[in-house]
Parts: structure tokens; sequence; C-alpha cells
């Protein structure tokens, strides 16, 4: 499935995690990824395969959710390391 516009890509490259314990001071923050970064609900309800076939507001709005989801990961790498396991 490739719903996710072309710039929101850049976001599976940040997965470089250590999978070592972390030390005690440290802090974790948690993205649930359905429905809050991508909206898989609407994918699945309207049973959407890839980007392109979207209407070209549809393609517009993921565009924005792309860029939205995009900074908030990036704004979190201010504090520890971004990435998934």
């Amino acid at each position: 499935l490739s719903i996710l516009p072309p710039a929101t890509h850049k976001l599976a490259a940040m997965r470089s995690v250590s999978m070592s314990r972390p030390a005690p001071s440290s802090k974790v923050i948690i993205f649930d990824w359905d429905d809050t970064i991508c909206p898989s609900s609407f994918v699945d309800q309207y049973k959407i395969d890839n980007f392109k076939d979207l209407p070209l507001h549809y393609k517009n709005l993921f565009n924005e959710i792309g860029k939205c989801a995009e900074k908030c990961l990036e704004a979190a790498t201010q504090y520890g390391e971004v990435g998934h396991p």
C-alpha cells in the first residue's frame, strides 16, 4: 500500500533507533501511526490502494498531513532519537 504522499516517504528513513535499554532519565515519546499520523481508517473505508488514485482535493489533504507529520517527527528529534524498531 503506497497511499502516503511522496514527501512522507522521508519519514520512513527515520529508522535509526537503538534497541538498547534507555538510561533511567531518558524520555520516551510514542506516536501512534494509525489514525494519528496516517488516516488509516479513511484509507481502509474507501479502499484506497495508491496515492495516485486519489482525487486531487484528497491528494492535497494527504500532502498537508504528510508535511505536518514530518514536522512533528522532526521536532521530536530535538528530544531524542526518532524511528521505529
